[in-house]
C-alpha cells in the first residue's frame, strides 16, 4: 500500500545549544475505512511532545502514535454532529 510520508521536527535544539537527545515517532493517520493513509515522522524531545503534536494531527481521522514497536496513544476524532 503507498501511503504519504512527512518529517516533521519538533525539537527546540539550535547550534548555540548543546546537543540535546531527541526522539523520534511516527505518527499514522487512517482513512475513513481505518487502512493508514499516511505516516508522519516525528522528532520531539520527549513523549509528552509527540503525544501534543499527534492531538494537532486529528482532523476528522484516527491518528496513532509509535515509537519503535510500541504504540503509544491512538487519538481519535471527536463525533459528528448528527442533522
Amino acid at each position: 500500500m503507498l501511503y504519504k510520508r512527512q518529517v516533521l521536527n519538533h525539537s527546540k535544539m539550535s547550534a548555540a545549544r548543546p546537543e540535546r537527545k531527541v526522539k523520534e515517532y511516527r505518527a499514522y493517520i487512517a482513512d475513513k475505512d481505518g487502512h493508514i493513509a499516511s505516516r508522519i515522522d516525528l522528532v520531539c524531545e520527549d513523549e509528552d511532545s509527540a503525544r501534543q503534536r499527534a492531538q494537532q494531527l486529528v482532523d476528522g481521522h484516527v491518528v496513532e502514535l509509535w515509537r519503535g514497536n510500541e504504540k503509544i496513544e491512538r487519538f481519535e476524532p471527536p463525533p459528528r454532529a448528527q442533522p
